[in-house]
């Protein structure tokens, strides 16, 4: 009791001390770095959770040095202190929130102070003026000074506590939580020593390839395929991959009126497959584009890894962060101290082992051949492979190992995919486990080279236990049919039919095709199957054409928009974008791209843009690149390579429609067709782009 009566005490006697300190400490170890974190969320890599940990050891170091520096000093020099830490938090407060000017952006690109020297000069007498004030004041009036002190700290630090509140609310929890998903190449090879269910995706097969390496050596392959049935009239779930895959993964096509993503979670949470297979102890891994399986599902899908990003050590993280936040709070004169590169904090990252799965047919091939199969002794398995296939480029020959586009093709590829899964069936036998596997060889899609627009899919399938010849099977069947098979192996039956209960009958199927409208938004146009696919005409548009992503209302200054499989450019694309998967990138297709923007706000000043090139066609020479902004030039390049490509768009081009047309000449494009012997690509090829960002700007 004793003591605390002490302790109280010496709280009461030096409580101006105190609140000074803990200004202080709130500005720069709680309210900047938590600020600064919130209003930035999207550029750290680290999360909310980990901002919270740096901030108690900033807050609870900051507040506990400078209490005790106070505490060994004599009464009157304390005094002093006391009302130097005061003058010296509201100086960082004013800098940090109203004083600062925009010195660009924490790239690593280093800063010429001297542009700045009179700014300098007006910066520095404002914190000399600020502090030469509050100390006259303690030497002139002291008893005001101390009402000052203690309602004007208690005053700014209330605004801070108010601020980080709406800022907590308004924040969109989804950036701070950083959790990113991603699927995993584990287990990979593994197969069970009971029941297996393997499904091998083998990109852009069409059936009329496999027709035609069929009849050209039908002993070999149909020896391969004992066993097996040859559905020859099966029909892709949707063109291109986009559509194709989640037909696959989850029975459902696309309904419209939602977003992707939205049509992708509410496909995948209705569908029962996995649940059932969990149910049933099946080990489940999707090796495929991770856009395909909604986030947080690694309870259903095994190797969907959270990417785990944790921090190898806070003390130096917060050390790190310090000197970021006190690059904004500190006087001009003193920024360079604490200037730092953004890209530092990367090396306080650990993140998860497991290694990202990559649609990559050799490097796969590669290691069935030195691993072979392992035995899962304690569940049963299943896999879905996607392989690259027949997607262009092609690359290997008909035993899956690399080869000049002049020496290979699209059938002489697709031998080498065949050749990849007749390796793992034979793998399969050896272990004595083939019999009592379903297996199923498919397609995302056909292609779009064919009179079926790349409706028609291959599709082999053995079910589990059966033995007998390879067989033809003309079936009008979808591989929306596929999950009712799967359910039927699994000893559950279904309204639906499976593949092997379809007959030969006339019956209606349905397709979506990706494409772009006049407007430049993407769709899914449905089309009805009347006949055989192996005929021409047998595709019919139905009328029924629904928005993939509808446009947004607006962008909004410093969204970075990506470009690959799981794209968000797509809304703002007007025409000249090649949408083929990819998983970072996507190819400009013409010699001319456009872009389209309706900006939240008119910009104050000026804008800047920045456009990531990941790479450049050059089989033809370097890419000559023209871009205009609102029909005004800004831009006349030739590239060899990819580089980030900056220019700055006047604010006054900017019309009250708040509209900015970004678009690009590209006179040098060229198709793949045209230069590479064998190569199918007809895309009018320039940029390879990643990222698209546009700023405000004072410069």
């Amino acid at each position: 009791m004793k003591y605390l009566n002490r302790m109280t005490s010496w709280i009461i006697k030096n409580k101006s001390l105190l609140v000074s300190v803990l200004l202080l400490t709130m500005t720069i170890a709680v309210f900047g770095p938590i600020e600064l974190y919130f209003t930035n969320c999207e550029e750290f890599w680290f999360g909310g959770k980990d901002i919270g940990l740096v901030t108690i050891i900033l807050a609870s170091c900051c507040f506990i040095v400078f209490v005790v520096i106070g505490f060994l000093l004599r009464e009157r020099t304390r005094e002093i202190y006391s009302g130097f830490i005061f003058a010296f938090g509201i100086a960082l407060y004013i800098q940090g929130n109203f004083a600062n000017i925009n010195y660009g952006t924490l790239n690593g690109e280093s800063i010429d102070w001297s542009v700045y020297s009179v700014y300098a000069i007006l910066d520095t007498a404002g914190w000399i003026l600020l502090i030469g004030i509050i100390v006259l004041l303690w030497f002139r009036k002291r008893n005001l000074f101390y009402k000052v002190q203690c309602i004007g700290a208690l005053w700014i630090i209330t605004i801070q506590v108010v601020t980080l509140i709406i800022l907590l609310i308004t924040t969109d929890a989804s950036k701070i939580e950083k959790s990113e998903y991603y699927l995993s190449n584990e287990r990979i090879y593994e197969v069970s020593s009971e029941e297996n269910i393997i499904i091998f995706v083998l990109d852009t097969f069409d059936d009329m390839y496999f027709q035609e390496i069929i009849e050209k050596e039908p002993e070999k392959y149909k020896t391969i395929f004992t066993d097996f049935t040859h559905f020859n009239n099966a029909s892709a779930g949707g063109w291109m991959t986009k559509l194709g895959m989640p037909a696959i993964i989850t029975g459902e096509h696309y309904p419209g009126e939602i977003t992707y993503s939205e049509y992708i979670r509410q496909a995948f949470n209705e569908d029962k497959l996995y649940s059932t297979l969990q149910e049933q102890n099946y080990d489940v891994c999707i090796y495929s584009n991770s856009l395909f399986v909604p986030n947080d599902s690694a309870q259903l899908v095994n190797n969907q890894v959270s990417t785990g990003y944790t921090v190898s050590s806070y003390p130096q993280l917060a050390q790190k962060y310090l000197s970021l936040t006190l690059y904004k709070y500190m006087p001009h004169i003193l920024k360079k101290y604490f200037w730092i590169y953004t890209g530092e904090f990367e090396q306080y990252k650990t993140g998860n082992s497991a290694e990202t799965y990559a649609i990559n047919d050799g490097a796969y091939f590669l290691g069935l051949k030195e691993n072979g199969l392992s035995i899962n002794q304690n569940q049963n398995v299943f896999r879905l492979i996607h392989l690259n296939g027949v997607h262009v480029p092609y690359t290997k020959d008909e035993y899956a190992q690399p080869a000049k586009p002049k020496d290979t093709s699209a059938v002489i590829q697709g031998k080498g995919a065949l050749y990849i899964v007749e390796n793992y069936i034979k793998k399969m036998k050896e272990l004595g486990i083939y019999d009592a596997a379903t297996i199923v060889i498919m397609a995302d899609h056909g292609t779009s080279a064919a009179s079926t627009l790349g409706a028609h899919g291959i599709l082999l399938m053995k079910e589990k236990h059966h033995r007998g010849e390879y067989r033809e099977s003309s079936a009008p069947v979808s591989y929306y049919d596929l999950h009712a098979t799967l359910f039927h192996a699994l000893g559950i039956e279904t309204e639906a039919p499976t593949l092997g209960e379809i007959s030969n009958s006339a019956r209606e199927r349905y397709v979506y095709g990706y494409e772009v409208d006049d407007d430049g938004k993407t769709t899914a146009v449905e089309y009805v199957i009347d006949g055989n696919l192996n005929f021409d005409n047998a595709l019919r548009k139905t009328g029924i054409v629904l928005q993939l992503d509808a446009m947004k209302e607006y962008y909004e200054y410093g969204e970075n928009l990506t470009f690959g499989g799981n794209n968000t450019v797509q809304p703002y694309v007007r025409k000249g974008i090649s949408f083929i998967d990819t998983l970072e990138y996507l190819w400009t297709d013409d010699k001319e791209c456009e872009f389209e923007f309706k900006l939240k706000t008119k910009p104050k000043k000026n804008l800047l843009v920045t456009l990531d090139i990941m790479t450049v066609y050059t089989d033809n020479g370097p890419q000559k690149v023209i871009i205009y902004a609102n029909d005004v030039e800004h831009v006349r390049k030739t590239l060899s390579s990819g580089e980030k490509l900056q220019f700055l768009v006047p604010g006054t081009l900017i019309k009250d429609d708040k509209t900015l047309t970004l678009r690009l000449e590209l006179p040098n494009a060229a198709s793949p067709a045209e230069y590479s012997e064998g190569n199918s690509d007809l895309r009018m090829l320039s940029l390879a782009l990643r990222g698209l960002q546009i700023d405000e700007t004072d410069d």
